[in-house]
């Protein structure tokens, strides 16, 4: 028999690839970013507020920047 004949295992498969897949995904330790000035944007440079209280939760918060277009630099 070949392939054709077993679509059921064939998705049984699929279903078990993908539930590996994610399962290993989400093991993934989660990711920090960090800001590192490089003085290009001189007067327009972001200003970083660290250690503050952000709709109840710690975090950090970049204000300023330039706008150029729809999009905005720090």
């Amino acid at each position: 028999m070949n392939q054709a004949d077993h679509p059921v295992k064939d998705s049984i498969k699929s279903i078990l690839s993908l539930c590996l897949i994610l399962t290993v995904l989400s093991q993934a330790s989660p990711v920090k970013a960090q800001i590192t000035p490089d003085n290009t944007l001189s007067s327009e440079a972001s200003q970083l507020n660290q250690n503050l209280i952000i709709n109840g939760a710690l975090g950090d918060k970049i204000d300023g920047g330039a706008t150029r277009g729809s999009n905005l630099f720090h």
